[in-house]
């Protein structure tokens, strides 16, 4: 499972870094920095506001945790081989407490995730529902996608063509800024990101093993990178960066 061996080789260039969801709010605005780059953020951060918002991403993270947890103890573990549905099911318990978080923290509370949306293109073709896309209202008449998610059991590569298509369809729509997606099988997982002219692509991550309901500091320390991910993608996904405050 999880294999994506179908990526096409055009689009494998990686994040040189890691997503680091603490550097990315700052009393409810948006921080930007570019790439992901994982360096150090600026200078106008000060110290006990990083180790403020260190300390609220791992409290999301002890909660998404929780919420696997429980699916697997209800649903069991990811063995059914027509398993697409417990996959969007699944997918729904780790990103609604990061969502909830984020929208309590930033005050953004126009965010919202919709389930089997349909994509429209710039020239008015309807694509395929999406399983999953979270939108800002900006306005009564105006959305901004800022990620869409694909989940196949079958690997990461069947998933991806039909995601970086529904990404190319809503970056159209917004104009300008980032896009992000996520193509998933349950266990393993890549992140995207599309400025309107390339994709970039992260290294395959895990979130799920099967005795992780045991293994709580196994899974914080090696398995919760997606929440940090996720939450960069929320904070930066539909903004230009002329809009971003730079760290």
């Amino acid at each position: 499972m999880g294999g994506d061996e179908d990526i096409p080789a055009d689009k494998k260039r990686m994040f040189p870094g890691r997503c680091r969801a603490e550097d990315r709010y700052d009393n409810g605005r948006t921080r930007f920095h570019s790439d992901f780059s994982g360096g150090n953020v600026g200078t106008s951060t000060i110290q006990p506001r990083r180790r403020a918002a260190q300390n609220a991403i791992i409290m999301t993270k002890e909660e998404v945790y929780k919420q696997i947890v429980r699916y697997l103890n209800v649903e069991g573990y990811l063995l059914d081989p027509n398993m697409e549905a417990n996959i969007n099911d699944l997918f729904f318990s780790i990103i609604s407490p990061i969502i909830d978080d984020f929208k309590r923290r930033t005050g953004r509370n126009k965010i919202s995730l919709l389930r089997e949306k349909q994509i429209v293109s710039e020239d008015n073709h309807y694509g395929g529902y999406r399983e999953f896309v979270v939108v800002d209202k900006i306005l009564v008449t105006e959305t901004t996608y800022i990620l869409i998610i694909e989940a196949k059991q079958a690997s990461l590569g069947a998933a991806m063509g039909q995601c970086l298509l529904a990404m190319k369809d809503s970056w159209d729509s917004n104009h300008e800024g980032i896009l992000y997606g996520f193509v998933t099988t349950g266990e393993s997982w890549r992140m995207l990101r599309y400025n309107g002219a390339s994709f970039l692509i992260t290294d395959k991550m895990d979130a799920v093993f099967d005795t992780m309901g045991r293994r709580k500091e196994r899974w914080m320390e090696s398995y919760s990178h997606l929440v940090d991910c996720i939450y960069a993608a929320l904070c930066d996904g539909g903004i230009a960066k002329k809009d971003a405050v730079v760290g």
